[in-house]
Parts: structure tokens; C-alpha cells; sequence
């Protein structure tokens, strides 16, 4: 994962598309399916001799393991605008009432701000495309931004419904095991139980089930 420092909020901030690519390469690969030369079995036998050598080759297909993908904390920005600053005065920058610095936000996004929708929805296709037999995939919450002081419970039902659906469009056969975050609830960081987080367990139900 790759962590950068915002000055401007002294706050820490993750480019989770790094994180999720790494991931997806790391549980492939101890999963098999990422080799560039064979691979010594996972599997450790006392009584091999050193004739079993040729054997010793770890087969996924024949291991009853698995590949997945996973992703987390991607914070998605569906108000970012391109060719706006990068900084401000606000907690979230690269939005349309801050467009007159020299430096602006690019298509791809910009590491001072949260993720946009078109790094977000690359990142899908790179994993689409390079890990099409992926099992499943673990997808661990918080997606709205850091705007928080323009949220409210249909804001954040909207931006998990827009990721769960753009999802679906890059992996439409494969089984998600999705959870919340502490993003995912409004006032963030409030989960109060049940009936009054119906509000989000409702939705999320229809969303998901």
C-alpha cells in the first residue's frame, strides 16, 4: 500500500488501488497461479527423498486452493473534478469550487485527494483482466469520501450502491463478500443498533442480498 501525507490536513491518506493490486498479486501468487518458474510445493512431506524433487511442484487445480481478490477503504470522490486544484482550504480538495490553482486534477486522479471514479474503475479492469478466474472477492468497506460535511444517509446509500454496481459490471459472475466500514454509516463512525440503523441494513439487504 502505498501511504502518502497530505499536508495540508496532516491527515494520512492510502491509494487503495495500489493495495488492492498488490493483494490480488500476493494471494495469487500464494495461491499458484502467479509463477514465473515452478514452484516448490506448499506442502512439505518428512518422508520425501530427493527423487521426488521432479514432484514437488505445487498444482492449484489439484490443491483445493483458490485465488481472490480483495479491496478496502477506496473512499470514492463522485464529485471530483477534473481540472480543479488539488488544494484548498477544505478537508477535500479537488472539487469544482476550488478551480483557479495553477496545478489541477487530472483524469487519472491526484494523490491529494480521494480516488475518482475513472482511477477506480481502471483498477477494476486491470483485476478483470489479469485475474478473470478470481474466486471471489473480499470487499471490505468504507467507500464514500471525506466529505463529510455534505453527507447524509441517501448520500452514503447512493455511493455504496454506484460502487456495488460498477462492480457488477467488471465482475459480473463472481461472489462478493461485502462489509461496512466506518464510512459506510451516517454520522460516520455512529452504528447505533437496531431499529435505528434499519435505515442502512435495509438497503444494504436489498443491495446485497
Amino acid at each position: 500500500m502505498v501511504c502518502l501525507t497530505t499536508p495540508s490536513m496532516k491527515t494520512m491518506r492510502c491509494v487503495c488501488v495500489v493495495a488492492f493490486v498488490v493483494i490480488a498479486i500476493i494471494a495469487s501468487a500464494l495461491c499458484g497461479t502467479v509463477s514465473s518458474s515452478p514452484s516448490p510445493s506448499l506442502i512439505s512431506n518428512s518422508n520425501n527423498n530427493n527423487n521426488d524433487n521432479n514432484n514437488n511442484n505445487y498444482n492449484l487445480e489439484d490443491s483445493g486452493l483458490g485465488s481472490f481478490l480483495q479491496m478496502t477503504d477506496l473512499h470514492i470522490d463522485f464529485q471530483y473534478a477534473v481540472g480543479s486544484s488539488p488544494y484548498c482550504d477544505k478537508t477535500l480538495c479537488c472539487h469544482s469550487y476550488n478551480a483557479s490553482d495553477p496545478r489541477v486534477a487530472a483524469p487519472q486522479g491526484d494523490y491529494q485527494c480521494d480516488l475518482n471514479e475513472e482511477m477506480f474503475r481502471s483498477a477494476l479492469q486491470f483485476a478483470a483482466t489479469e485475474f478473470p478466474t478470481a474466486e471471489y472477492i473480499m470487499w471490505t468497506g468504507d467507500n464514500p469520501s471525506h466529505w463529510l460535511w455534505e453527507q447524509s444517509q441517501d448520500i452514503v446509500l447512493g455511493i455504496i450502491k454506484n460502487v456495488t454496481d460498477i462492480f457488477h459490471e467488471y465482475f459480473p459472475n463472481t461472489r462478493f463478500f461485502p462489509l461496512i466500514g466506518n464510512h459506510d454509516t451516517f454520522p460516520v463512525d455512529e452504528l447505533p443498533p437496531p431499529p435505528k440503523s434499519d435505515w442502512l441494513f435495509n438497503a444494504l439487504k436489498v443491495m446485497w442480498g
